[in-house]
């Protein structure tokens, strides 16, 4: 009995040794606020073309119905990103044809988007404060900071509360007061 245990414990630490390689894709809920500021690019856009590049990603190729951040073209024009082939390595899938809120970094080798660096706008006010670019827009606000942790005692930051923090995540944006400190706007329902 006692040599079969160490056979055991012996197959055990040589499999430990050797792990394969694995990737996962995981993400965590950030503020839509966050993930807007973070990225270089943001645009409507409808899907035209998919291309397997053979380099573990696909190539899609947009045409640009609303650009709402970054340097991508005039409205009309055709956009091309990539994206990792399989959800594993955080690619993200369209359907030809289709109408979508698109997000994401310019990189010295092309654009990218990938799920961590996305949502996808679930509330009227999210969309409010995308498509605008008054006030209460992202694009306007991207120098107050969302913060999920630490100390918020900058007056460029809104802390978000951990009870309620979903609430904040739907409905409410960071954005500069009159005298330049930020706050949280449409946070009422939250407290």
């Amino acid at each position: 009995m006692g040599c079969m245990i160490g056979v055991v414990f012996v197959f055990v630490t040589l499999l430990s040794w050797f792990s394969p390689d694995v990737s996962a894709c995981s993400c965590f809920p950030t503020h839509p606020q966050t993930i807007f500021c973070q990225n270089s690019f943001a645009l409507v856009g409808v899907i035209l073309k998919r291309t397997p590049t053979g380099q573990k990603n696909i190539k899609y190729t947009v045409r640009v119905v609303k650009r709402i951040k970054g340097n991508i073209g005039k409205v009309g024009s055709e956009f091309e990103f990539k994206t990792p082939s399989t959800g594993a390595s955080c690619g993200v899938s369209y359907t030809i044809g289709t109408m979508q809120f698109l997000m994401g970094r310019s990189q010295s080798n092309g654009n990218t988007i990938k799920i961590c660096n996305m949502f996808f706008p679930k509330t009227f006010e999210n969309w409010v404060y995308l498509l605008t670019r008054g006030r209460n827009s992202y694009i306007q606000n991207c120098k107050c900071k969302v913060l999920e942790e630490g100390d918020a005692s900058s007056p460029m930051s809104c802390r978000l509360s951990n009870n309620s923090k979903s609430c904040f995540l739907k409905t409410a944006i960071c954005r500069r007061k009159q005298g330049g400190k930020c706050e949280w706007k449409n946070d009422e329902q939250c407290s």
